[in-house]
């Protein structure tokens, strides 16, 4: 409505509307044929405050007395049709808060409504009472807006619960006290839950990611990717690890929804997140460390959806995710988005370095996850022409770790990069120039070329460039020793290594390293009487030991090292170290699989490296193998650790076990070769122990554990009056018939040694001596050969055949049921400490089978 004297302002016209809605509703009961006056409507405004409030009014009033009754009624119609009804609430509530006290009221009721009036405007800061009517529409003070700034009220209950409580963290990450006492911390204070406590929960961290401020997203997703990095830190003091509870959030749904944002501001942090949300920091640091210690293999680190096949495409994305992080990552189109980031926004080293990094989390997956990497033509392209074209950078590390990754996949793979995306000369080029300040680069280009030459590729090249190896070779010869940075001894054991791959394919090629690789392994032995061995150290030795062992080189003596002090100093640390005996590990999320531990073997006090290759190269020198078992307290005491332990099964299924497993084994054909006799009860306890321990990729160690140990007699007879105390212990009946019964058990070994290799024959195929096919350690690899309870299985096959085929009596041979039966009693009556790892009851149970099947296996022929 409009005045004759002034034009209202649209904020003047709102109010005035919302009045006049107001007031028509507080006078509805009075008749409509009262006059409207300036007594109807008092003598001010009730809902407009300011200088002009009471002009307006009177405005108001003016027009209002000109109106009928009945217009007035249509335009409060009018307005009830056109406003908001929570506004119209809105407004009352306003009304009734703020109204001018009665004409009726008294002037004691007048007096104190007008204090209280005051004491409310005490409460707004002088600075807001001093703008108030600066600036147009800016004359009503909103008290409940302002709440937000007053002071934080003090919490009365300043103890945290019994129970637990929220965890807050910085915008770094880190987690913070229930309390910072004396302590502000500027900008983690906020008006939520908890507005005394400082930090940032994870759940308000993913409602300000989706805020549509761009400075809260960033905020909130950079200190989702700093918790993310430090997580594993906070395990033990958390209900539940940080990273699976943020997967069943859908925090990566949130990430990548993020990632289509075109801002870099945004797209930073988010790629800086999701690389915390997919990579395990300590898996991809151990895994470079223990490369070569692993003969270049990598775990397969996938999850298997075979039972959920048929329902994999209704399943919708956000429950894939759960399932399965790397393959949802596929359905959300992760890597065009990625190849689109590298292509069209030019993003910067850290942006690249995180999105490689994804990538190799991605290529551990799987070979079908790898082949959509190739297969994104632009993707791949992009990268191999950042590696070939650009200057060495924070993320080519990466890149050609990522081209290894891939490689070990399989060989298909490996020879489809290298016919169409080849950067082989890159790297020989970084190996060559040596580039200062980038060792761990030619380091990995070390081993980049060892995966190639597993599977036979670019030899012809590699021999090419033996004396560019070469050169560096002798730079080591002069330049590292055992007290040398670990920087150094990495590069010189990843050198080493590269040559023992070469030699192995190309004889020829390894005289050329071999009188030089001699003198470092002799300098490195001189030293390692006063240098402390470390794991660095030890690596680099074990690899010059292997290339010796390839170049058949083995008259090299080993006293030194065998009887230096800090070489015993380190097997008495082996127990301590041992992943069979100390190994834990967190499997994480079920979508997103991990090695999930910093195995003790690789500590770098550690001597493992070296054990293995140490062992091997000692069988040709019966005389120091001797020494190593005579004198060498540390190791015997951690083989009597491994027979003793009732815990292996909870470690020997994993990829960290199969290294220690692998030196056992040769450990065990050293004593053999060496003809020693000093520990045969303790080497046969541990054959013994081996059997249930030994994993499918070391099969080969299963024939001479059988052949050599498990089986072989003189382990077993001893001297007669050894064998007729154990028997007599048993108490069982007539202790002469006892001693006959095994006697004659023992004497059959030869029979029932046959008759288990010929049941495990299977077992007994040797490994492929050709060039691999993968280099990829498959959950398959890594289980045990045989099950716990091996020397039952004769018995359990007989009793299964027998219940598949009812219809018809099972073939049985009664000689092999007493074979097993034989054996079964040998270990039970002199190695109840091998048995005893399988309950009692689970003993009883397999060896009741044999009375459940062939119902005439006990029954006495008629005479």
């Amino acid at each position: 409505m409009e005045t004759g004297k002034r034009k209202l302002s649209l904020f003047a016209q709102s109010m005035r509307a919302k009045r006049n809605i107001s007031e028509a509703e507080i006078n509805n009961s009075c008749s409509i044929n009262t006059k409207v006056n300036e007594q109807t409507f008092g003598q001010t405004s009730v809902l407009v405050n300011g200088q002009d409030k009471d002009v307006i009014h009177q405005e108001n009033v003016e027009k209002l007395s000109k109106m009928s009754p009945e217009e007035i009624l249509n335009e409060q119609q009018k307005l009830l049709a056109d406003i908001d009804p929570g506004l119209i609430e809105f407004i009352k509530s306003r009304k009734k808060n703020r109204s001018q006290p009665s004409v009726s009221e008294s002037p004691l009721e007048e007096t104190t409504a007008t204090q209280t009036t005051e004491v409310k405007m005490e409460c707004i800061p002088p600075i807001v009472s001093e703008i108030a009517n600066k600036w147009p529409h800016m004359d009503v003070i909103e008290e409940d807006k302002l709440k937000w700034i007053e002071d934080v009220k003090p919490d009365e209950n300043n103890k945290p619960s019994v129970e637990g409580y929220n965890a807050r963290f910085d915008f770094e990450g880190n987690l913070l006290a229930y309390k910072e006492e004396n302590l502000k911390i500027e900008g983690l204070y906020h008006h939520g839950e908890e507005p005394d406590r400082p930090g940032y929960t994870i759940q308000e961290l993913l409602h300000l990611s989706r805020s549509s401020v761009q400075q809260q997203r960033m905020t909130s997703i950079n200190t989702l990717a700093n918790i993310l990095h430090k997580s594993d830190t906070y395990n033990t003091f958390l209900n539940g690890p940080i990273k699976p509870q943020l997967i069943d959030n859908n925090v990566y749904l949130m990430l990548r929804f993020s990632l289509d944002d075109n801002s870099k501001p945004i797209i930073s942090p988010t790629l800086h997140a999701m690389q915390e949300l997919f990579v395990n920091y300590s898996d991809e640091l151990c895994l470079d460390r223990c490369i070569s210690m692993y003969k270049l293999k990598q775990p397969n680190l996938h999850v298997n959806m075979d039972d959920l096949k048929k329902e994999e495409k209704e399943i919708k994305d956000e429950d894939y995710v759960r399932i399965d992080l790397v393959r949802g990552s596929m359905r959300t189109d992760l890597l065009k988005r990625l190849s689109y980031i590298l292509n069209n926004l030019h993003p910067d080293s850290i942006q690249m370095t995180n999105i490689i990094k994804i990538l190799i989390r991605m290529a551990r997956h799987s070979d079908e996850i790898s082949g959509h990497i190739i297969d994104d033509e632009y993707l791949i392209k992009s990268l191999h022409a950042t590696l070939l074209t650009h200057s060495i950078d924070i993320y080519t590390v990466q890149i050609v770790k990522l081209y290894r990754i891939l490689f070990t996949r399989n060989i298909e793979i490996s020879r489809y990069l290298l016919e169409h995306f080849d950067i082989t000369c890159g790297v020989l080029g970084f190996i060559h120039n040596e580039h200062k300040g980038h060792i761990k680069l030619v380091i990995e280009c070390f081993y980049y070329l060892s995966t190639l030459c597993m599977y036979g590729l670019k030899l012809s090249e590699l021999s090419e460039y033996s004396p560019v190896l070469l050169t560096l070779l002798h730079a080591h010869f002069n330049l590292t020793g055992l007290d040398s940075s670990e920087l150094d001894m990495e590069h010189c054991a990843a050198l080493i290594y590269l040559i023992n791959v070469i030699s192995c394919q190309d004889k020829s090629t390894s005289t050329m390293f071999t009188d030089l690789i001699l003198q470092c392994t002799q300098k490195w032995l001189t030293q390692s009487l006063t240098c402390p061995l470390n794991y660095t150290s030890c690596t680099m030795l074990s690899n010059a030991l292997l290339f010796l062992i390839i170049s058949q080189q083995t008259h090299v003596s080993m006293k030194r090292l065998i009887s230096s002090d800090q070489f015993k100093q380190g097997l008495i640390r082996l127990s301590k170290y041992s992943w069979l005996l100390n190994g834990r590990f967190d499997k994480g999320h079920d979508s997103l699989p991990q090695l999930g531990s910093v195995p003790m073997i690789l500590h770098k006090d550690s001597v493992f490296p070296l054990l293995n290759n140490l062992f091997i190269f000692l069988k040709n020198n019966n005389e120091e193998a001797v020494l190593l078992f005579n004198t060498c307290d540390g190791l015997i005491e951690y083989v009597r650790n491994i027979v003793i332990s009732t815990d292996l099964s909870s470690t020997i299924n994993h990829y960290y076990a199969a290294y220690e497993i692998q030196t056992l084994g040769s450990l065990l054909e050293l004593y053999y070769e060496s003809q020693c006799s000093k520990y045969d009860s303790l080497m046969h306890s541990l054959s013994l122990t081996l059997m249930s321990v030994v994993q499918h990729q070391h099969r080969h160690l299963l024939s001479p554990l059988m052949t050599s140990f498990v089986f072989e007699e003189k382990y077993f007879l001893g001297t007669l009056s050894s064998v007729t105390s154990r028997v007599e212990q048993l108490s069982i009946g007539d202790e002469s018939r006892n001693n006959t019964i095994l006697n004659e058990a023992i004497t059959r070994l030869p029979q029932i040694k046959q008759y288990y290799l010929s049941r495990f024959r299977v077992s007994l195929l040797p490994n492929n001596r050709g060039n691999p096919t993968t280099l990829i350690v498959f959950e398959k690899d890594i289980e045990p050969l045989l099950p716990c309870d091996w020397v039952y299985l004769p018995i359990l096959e007989i009793y299964n055949s027998e219940m598949e085929h009812k219809s018809r009596p099972a073939n049985i041979d009664v000689a092999e049921i007493t074979l097993s039966l034989q054996w079964i009693l040998i270990l039970e009556t002199l190695f109840p400490q091998i048995v005893s790892k399988n309950s009692i009851t689970a003993r009883f149970c397999r060896l009741s089978c044999t009375f459940l099947a062939g119902k005439k296996v006990f029954l006495r022929q008629p005479s």
